[in-house]
């Protein structure tokens, strides 16, 4: 089964945050380490910026590659909230906001974060798949009619 450009950008921005985020916690917090907000904090701070390095190079190929328009406003809705949790996050732990057991369990590993990505890379594929790519320019479309044209007089 082949998968199209949008679904294929989707996996890799779930992907590739996901990976971020697992190597992060394991270079910046040892096992040893006592879960704190105060430990923490570092932590998500790095976290953050991957996400949003992610995120810019994302929308450079949403740009490039894909014709997104003011209609599309399921992908704004996803900027949105991919913001919004970053902030939401990065805010309760600075404040000290989440209850211990949520520390010690779930943010122990960055579970938290992981979670709210996997939620927002559903949201993200959900909100691309009907993005139309942009059409080839006119050097790119007489590459492809001569490579197609190769292709069927070598049959």
């Amino acid at each position: 089964m082949s998968m199209t450009k949008q679904e294929k950008l989707g996996v890799m921005n779930f992907m590739v945050g996901i990976l971020a985020i697992i190597t992060l916690k394991y270079f910046f917090l040892p096992s040893e380490t006592p879960v704190t907000a105060e430990n923490l904090l570092p932590l998500a701070t790095y976290i953050i910026a991957a996400l949003l390095v992610i995120n810019i190079v994302v929308w450079f190929i949403l740009l490039r590659y894909f014709q997104v328009t003011k209609k599309n406003t399921w992908l704004f809705v996803y900027e949105i909230l991919f913001l919004l949790s970053l902030v939401a996050l990065y805010a309760g732990l600075y404040f000290d906001l989440f209850p211990e057991i949520v520390l010690k369990h779930l943010l122990s590993g960055a579970g938290l974060f992981l979670v709210v990505q996997l939620l927002l890379g559903v949201f993200f594929s959900y909100s691309i798949v009907a993005l139309p790519l942009k059409p080839l320019s006119g050097q790119s479309k007489a590459k492809m009619n001569s490579q197609k044209q190769k292709q069927q007089n070598g049959k």
